[in-house]
């Protein structure tokens, strides 16, 4: 392989890793929504970002407070985890306090590692590329490939005075390993449902 078409090669790796990586749309795999909800729109939805990092939690209770303005509170103010699930006594007497009427809990179902394989557009001839696709047909390792991580999430949405679900989205982002800058646009596209949904 010449320079030229080595560089091609290198450039095409380097855009392909960061447009997956750097790509902070949110895949929406299923959502589901209960027939009836008497008590919606909920006034005061109580975020509970369900994980055993501490850091993690607060920053991701505060993006979706940020969107939910008057209407969000984050439970980390008024219940301490320490990254353990607690008993329902302390966790209803957090949410009597904060005067919530609804809890939306945030939580990881799975992440999923993907493999991509980048195009060779090096091989510019007709014949070069005809023989340049045999030979990776001979030696899979000369393909030319990368992985990356799917993050999964579910969030959840509870009606306290029934202790009900009422709402459920699962989706998929693409992991670009800062989640300062994911969290914010996914709580602004799920909090958006939630609002188009009629249920704040």
């Amino acid at each position: 392989m010449n320079k030229f078409s080595f560089l091609i090669r290198s450039a095409c790796v380097v855009a392909a890793v960061f447009i997956f990586s750097g790509c902070a749309s949110t895949k929406i795999s299923n959502e589901w929504k209960a027939p009836e909800i008497a008590d919606a729109p909920f006034q005061k939805v109580m975020v509970m970002a369900i994980t055993k990092q501490d850091g993690t939690r607060r920053l991701s209770e505060d993006a979706f407070v940020t969107e939910l303005g008057s209407q969000g509170v984050g439970s980390y103010p008024y219940l301490e985890t320490e990254g353990k699930k607690v008993p329902r006594k302390v966790v209803g007497e957090a949410v009597k306090e904060a005067g919530a009427d609804a809890i939306l809990t945030v939580s990881l179902v799975k992440t999923i590692t993907k493999q991509n394989v980048v195009p060779d557009y090096s091989r510019a001839s007709m014949y070069d590329g005809y023989y340049s696709s045999w030979y990776r047909v001979y030696d899979p390792m000369a393909v030319t490939a990368y992985e990356y991580d799917i993050v999964v999430l579910e969030v959840k949405l509870y009606d306290v005075k029934s202790e009900s679900l009422v709402w459920s989205i699962t989706t998929q982002n693409v992991d670009s390993g800062n989640m300062k800058t994911e969290i914010v646009p996914y709580a602004k596209t799920v909090v958006a449902r939630l609002r188009k949904r009629g249920l704040i």
